[in-house]
């Protein structure tokens, strides 16, 4: 097998084993995380949050989350994930209760984000923690409108939201766009995200859109070859490496 030294390899090569990995360390710092599958109904192979509460919905919190990379289950990726609700201003217009839980509120994890975008220190953050680490940083964005708040699911795999994939070069700073499904073209302004910058401010003008609903994940890609051999000579990351280089540094909004 050739060894792929883009990313290194995760020992139990599914998101679920991640997921149950990085609980454990978090259990052992104090932090209460509750396991939840995307999928509960095929919960081995299904993507998965750690959640700082037990509370349902989730959308509120800041949280990790741990996914097959693409549909060959050849890689996973982990990190830290928010979730940007509908703006407040809506509420009159989706009463009903589902329509409810996708509005935003003051305790939403997204409002912080967004504050330091605003101040700049998403951007210095990002910066220095691409420095630290060995391999390229990931955003996976995902989102769109919602036209029916009684029946909408950001989750749901039948939506027509867009999906893009966007890596960023630690060596020179660039951001590429490796992967992306434009369903909707509601995320189409990405295409010009060719850097760190240009990127938080296309955020930032999605942050500004009352009716969008986005999924946004800083992640680490991790070789995770479904059913074959890790090859002796891969370097390879356990739970607490992954958290060690990565994951602890998202801590402070995990909540």
């Amino acid at each position: 097998m050739n060894i792929n030294t883009t990313y290194p390899y995760f020992e139990k090569q599914t998101p679920r084993k991640m997921c149950e990995a990085i609980d454990e360390i978090g259990d052992a710092l104090g932090m209460k995380l509750a396991r939840r599958p995307w999928n509960r109904f095929k919960s081995t192979m299904s993507s998965w949050w750690l959640v700082p509460s037990h509370k349902q919905p989730h959308h509120k919190f800041g949280k990790y989350f741990f996914a097959w990379g693409g549909e060959e289950c050849d890689t996973i990726v982990g990190g830290f994930y928010v979730e940007k609700g509908l703006d407040k201003a809506l509420r009159v217009v989706y009463p009903s209760k589902r329509g409810g839980n996708l509005i935003m509120r003051d305790d939403w994890a997204w409002n912080r984000i967004s504050q330091e975008m605003d101040s700049g220190n998403l951007e210095v953050f990002l910066k220095d923690l691409a420095a630290q680490l060995p391999y390229n940083l990931e955003f996976h964005i995902d989102g769109g409108y919602v036209d029916d708040p009684g029946l909408y699911d950001p989750h749901a795999s039948n939506l027509e939201n867009d999906y893009y994939v966007l890596e960023m070069d630690k060596e020179t700073g660039k951001i590429k766009i490796p992967k992306a499904k434009r369903r909707g073209m509601q995320l189409k302004a990405l295409n010009k995200a060719t850097d760190l910058k240009k990127f938080i401010q296309t955020l930032q003008s999605f942050s500004e859109d009352q009716f969008l609903w986005l999924n946004l994940m800083i992640a680490l890609r991790f070789n995770a070859p479904f059913e074959s051999k890790i090859p002796e000579d891969a370097e390879v990351w356990n739970g607490r490496k992954i958290w060690e280089t990565f994951l602890r540094h998202f801590k402070r909004w995990i909540k």
